[in-house]
Order: structure tokens, then sequence, then C-alpha cells
């Protein structure tokens, strides 16, 4: 049983997923499988999903009509095996390191930070990365609006 499921919903995210996906199975930390849910793609994402599954056994592609992200998401959860789960959208990239990070210390939780970037440069930090919580923390850390 892998340690962490990662679910990625899929939805016409052909120039961005390769992307995606590289930056997740490049990462140090390798206990985990990757859930592709295919929510009805209508360019060549699927074909994508479908290759990466055949290049590493880790990956695990699903392909459904188009019901939304959150049909897809709930579609991952029903798929997976991990302790943990990380969901993680099409068009996004994981930074080196970033599962490692949010798996280590023990925590019930983690969020995970968000940089906004283009052209290769960090335009603006939209959300510090690192907060781990457990037990009462984590229903405290609900009640805190997110930083601005």
């Amino acid at each position: 049983m892998p340690a962490v499921s990662i679910v990625v919903p899929v939805f016409n995210t052909e120039p961005y997923l390769e992307a995606c996906l590289n930056s997740i199975l490049r990462q140090s930390y390798t206990d985990f499988e990757l859930l592709l849910i295919d929510d009805g793609s209508s360019d060549a994402s699927g074909a994508i999903c479908d290759a990466y599954a055949l290049k590493d056994a880790r990956v695990c592609v699903y392909h459904t009509g188009n019901k939304g992200v959150s049909s897809a998401r709930n579609l991952g959860l029903d798929h997976a095996a991990g302790q943990w789960i990380m969901f993680v959208d099409s068009d996004d990239e994981l930074t080196e390191g970033a599962l490692m990070t949010l798996t280590e210390g023990g925590s019930d939780f983690s969020v995970g930070g968000l940089l906004r970037v283009q052209n290769g440069q960090v335009q603006e930090i939209v959300y510090a990365s690192g907060n781990c919580f457990s037990g009462k923390e984590k229903e405290l850390s609900w009640m805190k609006p997110f930083p601005s």
C-alpha cells in the first residue's frame, strides 16, 4: 500500500499535463500512487495519461464522461489506497521536494503553498507552503483567514 495517493483530475489540459505529471514523478519521495482521472477530455489529455501509465507502475488512469472536477476527485478517492490523499490540478506543478515536505513530521494534514509563475519567473507568492497541522491545531487553523 502506498503512503500517499495523489489524485489528479484531468480535463483538456494537454498543453500543461506532461509538466504536471513529470513534476510529480520526479519527486524524491516515491512512496505514492498517482491516480489520473480523465474527466471526458476531448483533446489528447487521455492519451497522455495512458502513455504515462505504460511507463510507470505507480500511475493508474480512469476514464469517465465529463462530470466535473468534484466528481473526478471523488472517483479518485474511491480508488485511493494511500494513507494520505493529495490533490493536484492537472495544470499545476509540484516543486522539488514538495511530497517530502508535506509528508514529514507526522501531521494529520498539510497545506501546500501556491506560487504564480509566468514565463519561468515567480510573479506572486499567493500562499506560503509548509503548514502542517495535527490534533486540535487543525480545527483552529480553519478559523483563521488565509493571508491575502
